[in-house]
């Protein structure tokens, strides 16, 4: 139990020292020694790292939540579906850059105005602080809303008035319109002829 306790303090620390400096190993190495004597958090003792995390949970750049039910099997899962999302989003061709970096910009980008001005561009980092990581999911799935809702505006411009559900059909087969869920209401054209349009 102590060592499971010992490295999460380690990880934590690594996180919270990450995030106050920057990514700047070198000023968190300084940081650590000037509290600890110790530049390495390996070099710690328990009681020094937990100091360590409580100094960071003070600063802010930790926050003081009950990750219970975030534990080490569900760490990353979070993480998986966001790429998972983020690579879907660039089939339907949303996004332009299907890579890990681009990912961790996006990411950035959406956690520095909640993190005291430091983004988190490392997915792997963000299982610590759910409230980010839910943060980055659901700005993804409003920018992907966002999309589908422009979609259909453009795509009901290209169906001409007094078209019947077939007709509708013919379109989204020839892909000239792409299946919204919205035409099930519609027309009654259900979900199966949506095939590969999505």
């Amino acid at each position: 139990m102590a060592r499971s306790k010992r490295a999460t303090l380690i990880q934590l620390a690594h996180i919270g020292g990450k995030a106050m400096w920057s990514g700047d190993e070198d000023a968190r190495k300084d940081w650590q020694q000037d509290k600890t004597e110790h530049r390495s958090c390996s070099d710690m003792t328990t009681e020094q790292l937990d100091a360590i995390v409580k100094e960071l949970r003070k600063k802010g750049f930790l926050k003081n939540n009950n990750r219970s039910k975030y534990g080490p099997k569900s760490r990353g899962v979070v993480a998986d579906v966001i790429r998972a999302l983020w690579i879907n989003m660039h089939q339907e061709g949303i996004i332009d850059d299907p890579a890990e970096s681009a990912i961790g910009k996006y990411a950035k980008r959406m956690t520095k105005r909640h993190n005291n001005g430091l983004g988190v561009d490392d997915l792997g980092w963000l299982w610590s602080d759910p409230e980010l990581e839910q943060r980055v999911l659901e700005s993804l799935k409003q920018w992907r809303k966002r999309a589908w809702k422009e979609w259909l505006k453009e795509d009901l411009a290209k169906i001409p008035t007094g078209s019947t559900e077939e007709d509708v059909i013919a379109l989204i087969k020839a892909e000239t319109i792409r299946y919204h869920h919205e035409f099930y209401e519609w027309w009654g054209i259900a979900p199966q002829e949506e095939e590969t349009q999505q």
